[in-house]
Parts: C-alpha cells; structure tokens; sequence
C-alpha cells in the first residue's frame, strides 16, 4: 500500500499546475518539463543566448541563458555561463545562489557551500541563501543543521515557500507528522493554487487512517485541478479504505474516463475484487493493468497470490518466477516460491535458496522465516527447521501454520512428546484448521 502511494504521489507532483510560484522548488529543474522537440529546444537556447550578445552587461540576461541551458539538460554549460556572470557582476547575488544550486545538481557540496559564503557576504539575511544551504545539508544528511538554517530563512522571510515545503520534508522523515503537516499548510496559506503541499499533506493524512481530511484536501485539489487521472484514482483508494466499495470503483471508473490507459485505476479495481474474492475479474482488471505496463511486479505478484488462493499452484509458480525476473530481491514473491515449492516437493534446492534470501532481505519476519524452517524441513534438514520455526512461532505464537510446522518438525527430529502437545494445542485452538487430517495422522502413529 505505502509504495503504491508513493507512486501516485509522485504522479501528482509531476502534474502540478504549471505558474507556480517560482520559490516553490528551491532546486532548479535539469530537464524541461513540457513535451518538445529538439528544434523548440535548440530555438529556445538560441534566443536566451542572443540576449547575452546584445546586452553583455546585464545579468538578468546571463540568468535566462543559465536557467534556459538547465531546462534543457546543460548543466555544464549553465555553469559557465553562471561563472561568467560572477566575473563581471561580482556582487550579484542571484547569480552565487544559481551557481550553489547547480554546483548541488552536480554534488559538488563544497563548492555549493562556498558560492552561499560569497552570497551571504553580499547580503547577509538573503533568506533563500539560507534556504539553499539547508538544502545542501539536506543532501549531506546533516539534518541538524539542514533545520537550523531553513528557520533562519523563515525567520528572515516568513513568506518563502520553499523554506517552509523543504521544512516539513525533513519533518516529515523524521516521522513529526504533525510538524510537517503545520509546514505543509503554510505553503498552502501562501500558494493557494499550488497542489504538491496539498499532495504531501493527503499522503500523511492517509498514513494516518484520517480519511475525512484526505478526502477534504482531495477535493481542494480536485477544485485546482479537475483533470487530473490521480486525483480521482486516489480518492477511490481512500473510499475503499474506508469501506466504502461501491462509491470508490466509482472514482476508479473516473479516472479511467479521463486516461483509458491509467495502469493503477485497472489496478485498484483489481484490488477490490480480489479482497470481495470475485477473482474473476480482479484477474481480468490486473491483465488490464499489464497489457499497459506489463512489467509492474506488483501486479504480476497478485496474479500468482490468486492463482495460489485457487490451487492453480504451476500458474502461481510461474507468475512469481516472472516476478523475480523483473525484480530478483522481490521478497514476497521469493518467500511464496519457496513456499509452493516446498509443498509441492519440486526443485528443493532453489526453494532454500529462495528462502535464505527472502529471510536475509527482511530479516525476523516470522511467516518469512516459517517458510525458511518449512524448506529446511522438507529438506530433511530437521535441526534448522526446529531452530527458526522456533524462533517464529516466539515472534507470532498464533498462527496455526508455524505451529503445524514446528511440530511436524519435532516429529521427524523424534521429539514425540512436543510434537503431539503443539497438535493437540493447535486442534483445540483451530478445530477445522486445514491440516487437520494431516496432524492426525502424527497423532494416530
């Protein structure tokens, strides 16, 4: 869920209305963000660098080169252009704070830091100087630091957005969510037609299982917007979740009218049928997602758990190896492999490969390292099955499955006695669990 979020977060991001203020993004752009060609491109340099020639003095004229030569990709050639200005405008502060910026693009931390020095020389309560430098130690993870600068930006410009959106970002990470979401409105108070603050703040809202906000801040952001596919997608998420099914593929039928070929609108839909169990046409809306975007993981995962939940096990097999072929540290899709292999008797050895690996991934996860000791079992390895299942049935001591293996496991190890009590345990406990006949089977023996 929280990395599907994340993906429509940054879809909307990237949709944002375009005239923004220009303090919203601290970070000039390294790409252009409209669809052109190469000659738009090309015409678009030739014209910033024409004002160059006809007013060589002018350091507006310089900084349009600069940011023209940034949008299209020419970082490089926006620094000289920038070092330039600095030779003959020595005392022009937004050319330091440009070429600190772009020194950042290239990771050059040190050379940020020493233009931001020169700039503050300059003026030295310039509140984006202060803003830039936070945002390098952003990137140099001193987050000490990062914050105590972007404050003194707001302190000397209470009004500048980007302070305040970089601000809550750090906030943010460091899991303040009410602290962020304060940061996030100021943005909003101050750039009201600005939907990215908007977007974070839905995001913690949903994190935070507070559906009405989310949704109240959707629809401000459906008012800026009505034409954007994510919105309508996010807020069927946000209905589903809040149980409201038939209202949320609603949403997701929305979103699907206004781009056809929206891969997490099929996807969502999907969603939902799988968890009411009409596997029909979850099936049918997840090869829909894929005829679009046939290498998403996730969904290729869904089908084989589907296939798995029907016992079509080799069609589950053979989805979850796809899986691994897109992404081969996919944990989920290596425990489950391991897991249908293992119970199928098939290809044991790779089924303990699978199995290390997804426990080496995402280490103490107890249905991960029961899959571990159910392959070391059936790798008549009994020793290390007894060992980890062990382990996790102390980390989840009410799942019937982990039980069932540790005692299957203190069966083949000759420990009788713990074998028929966790049996007998899980029998009372779980009286119509699935593996009934097998443990009776044990007990009878």
């Amino acid at each position: 869920m929280f990395v599907k979020l994340i993906l429509i977060l940054v879809f909307l991001i990237s949709q944002a209305p375009a005239g923004c203020n220009k303090n919203v993004t601290a970070m000039p752009q390294t790409k252009n963000t409209g669809v052109q060609t190469k000659s738009v491109q090309v015409k678009a340099v030739e014209k910033a660098q024409k004002e160059v020639n006809q007013q060589p003095q002018s350091p507006e004229a310089y900084l349009g080169l600069a940011k023209t030569y940034l949008q299209n990709n020419m970082i490089e050639k926006a620094k000289v252009t920038v070092e330039q200005l600095v030779k003959i405008k020595p005392d022009c502060i937004d050319a330091w704070i440009l070429l600190a910026q772009i020194d950042m693009l290239k990771k050059d931390y040190n050379s940020a830091k020493e233009a931001c020095s020169k700039a503050l020389k300059i003026n030295p309560n310039h509140a984006m100087v202060y803003t830039v430098l936070g945002n390098i130690y952003i990137e140099l993870r001193d987050i000490e630091k990062a914050v105590t600068y972007l404050q003194q930006a707001i302190e000397i410009d209470p009004s500048l957005a980007t302070a305040h959106y970089n601000l809550a970002g750090i906030y943010y990470g460091q899991r303040e969510k009410d602290k962020a979401i304060k940061e996030y409105s100021e943005v909003i108070r101050l750039e009201p037609k600005n939907i990215e603050p908007r977007v974070r703040t839905i995001g913690i809202y949903i994190e935070n299982a507070d559906y009405n906000k989310a949704i109240e801040e959707i629809n401000a952001c459906l008012a800026i917007d009505s034409t954007n596919v994510a919105l309508y997608d996010l807020m069927g998420m946000v209905l589903s979740k809040r149980g409201e099914i038939e209202k949320a593929v609603e949403w997701f039928s929305k979103s699907l009218k206004i781009n056809p070929r929206y891969p997490l609108a099929y996807e969502h839909l999907g969603d939902v049928y799988a968890n009411q169990k009409d596997y029909q046409k979850a099936i049918k809306y997840y090869q829909e997602t894929l005829k679009i975007e046939p290498r998403l993981g996730m969904v290729h995962y869904k089908l084989g758990t589907i296939f798995e939940n029907q016992k079509m096990y080799d069609k589950a097999i053979e989805k979850y190896r796809l899986v691994l072929s897109i992404n081969p540290d996919f944990v989920l899709a290596c425990n489950n492999l391991a897991y249908l292999l293992a119970e199928q008797g098939k290809d044991l050895k790779n089924a303990l490969k699978l199995a290390e690996k997804a426990n080496k991934l995402v280490p103490n996860r107890p249905e991960i390292m029961d899959t571990l000791g159910w392959v070391y079992c059936k790798n008549k390895d009994y020793k290390n099955a007894v060992e980890i299942l062990e382990k996790a049935n102390g980390l989840n001591a009410n799942n019937p499955f982990i039980q069932y293996h540790l005692g299957t496991s203190y069966y083949y190890m000759e420990k009788k006695d713990e074998s028929k009590k966790m049996f007998e345990d899980i029998l009372k406990a779980y009286p119509g669990f699935e593996k009934k006949e097998e443990m009776e089977k044990i007990l009878n023996d």
